[in-house]
């Protein structure tokens, strides 16, 4: 029992214990402001996971000082694999594939001079309660029972009219972590306006949601 942190001091919560039990509101608020819990729940979070893991990291990192953190985000789309031939389905296996990325945090002052970037805000905007933020990526079936999330029309409007607040964020510059990959990225292939990227992507949601008005029957 010591090996594994047990103590004296360690006892179940009152209300598995507690004879007559008492399930009462004023009791579960006793109990809930005794302790102060903050849950994190990653698994099917897509790539607000990866946010959500370095806000994770910064809070642990706030508590033990002298301290490295590992973040590493992956992405599986094993279950979502579309087979069909619809297009603006087919988009998503390009944006939605496996693959991964990883950030070493440290909150160490002698890695100041070393490190690449400082993080100083996270700033997450959860958009879901508006319907153009809900169905700009929505899963369904196509006419072959085909499932698979498709961007819909408009969706990379969302998403530009978001950016900044769903990504890590300089609160300061407003830069984020995504402008900032993309933009070398584009630096590494020549190009210099990072909006050819939006603006092509959102000529073929558009083109292709005109196609698939005029074929149905």
């Amino acid at each position: 029992m010591e090996k594994s942190g047990l103590g004296q001091s360690t006892y179940l919560p009152r209300a598995m214990w507690g004879l007559p039990p008492n399930p009462c509101m004023a009791e579960a608020r006793h109990e809930m402001e005794t302790v102060i819990v903050l849950s994190y729940n990653l698994g099917g979070m897509g790539c607000s996971a990866g946010l959500i893991s370095i806000d994770l990291a910064k809070h642990l990192l706030q508590e033990h000082p002298n301290t490295y953190a590992l973040v590493v985000s992956t992405e599986n789309i094993t279950l979502n694999w579309y087979f069909g031939s619809k297009r603006s389905m087919l988009v998503s296996n390009c944006l939605f594939r496996m693959g991964a990325g990883a950030i070493l945090l440290s909150n160490r002052p002698s890695d100041a001079k070393h490190a690449k970037y400082q993080l100083n805000h996270l700033v997450r905007t959860h958009k879901a309660n508006e319907d153009r933020g809900y169905y700009c990526a929505f899963q369904e079936e196509d006419a072959r029972k085909e499932k698979e999330a498709e961007a819909a029309d408009g969706g990379w409007t969302v998403v530009g009219q978001h950016k900044g607040r769903k990504k890590t964020t300089d609160a300061k510059s407003g830069t984020t972590m995504g402008s900032v990959a993309l933009a070398v990225v584009l630096e590494k292939m020549g190009k210099k306006k990072s909006n050819d990227v939006g603006l092509n992507f959102y000529k073929f949601q558009r083109k292709e949601a005109q196609r698939n008005v005029k074929t149905k029957p």
